[in-house]
């Protein structure tokens, strides 16, 4: 199966692009994407996105326009459109 995903401020920087396809083997889970974009990107990815292999709170994850809460488990499926981003406060 075939997901788009499209990257935003850190992560745009990090991969060097604006989005990607990428193909996945059916029943692949958000968490078996993001292990693939550590292989892919290094070091620098893993620490953007994981603390003590959890998935640091400020990262948001969204598909097909939906913010997704349990996010690691979630099946994905063929033709998703993901958004990588960082959460931001501020007051």
């Amino acid at each position: 199966m075939e997901v788009t995903i499209k990257y935003f401020s850190v992560f745009r920087a990090l991969t060097n692009r604006v989005e990607e396809n990428i193909n996945l083997a059916a029943g692949a889970t958000i968490n078996d994407l993001l292990e693939y974009l550590v292989k892919e990107y290094g070091r620098k990815m893993e620490e953007m996105l994981f603390s003590r292999k959890k998935l640091k709170g400020y990262i948001r994850i969204t598909i097909n326009g939906k913010i997704v809460r349990n996010v690691q488990e979630y099946e994905l499926h063929d033709q998703d459109n993901l958004y990588l981003i960082v959460a931001l406060a501020g007051g």
